[in-house]
């Protein structure tokens, strides 16, 4: 993702859209190439993620125009046995 700082790079989660990224990239970035992929546009995207993940717990970095973020799954209840009784 060329042209991602932290600074330009938003992140938003939604249980009925899922998950979107958008970089608001502009032609006068620091360090930037002068060839490949042009960075006068937006970069956007969405994906939708499992019913399972924990949104609240995410966490994301750019570094070197490599955006990773972890997303980790929710805890869930273990099992419980339920005890039959004679009636």
């Amino acid at each position: 993702m060329p042209g991602a700082f932290p600074d330009n790079t938003k992140l938003h989660w939604d249980e009925r859209a899922g998950l979107s990224i958008h970089v608001q990239r502009g032609d006068n970035v620091d360090g930037a190439p002068l060839w490949g992929e042009p960075l006068g546009e937006d970069w956007y995207r969405s994906f939708s993620l499992p019913d399972y993940v924990d949104a609240c717990e995410a966490r994301a970095a750019v570094y070197g125009g490599v955006l990773t973020i972890q997303i980790p799954k929710q805890a869930r209840p273990a099992p419980v046995s339920i005890p039959i009784t004679v009636s």
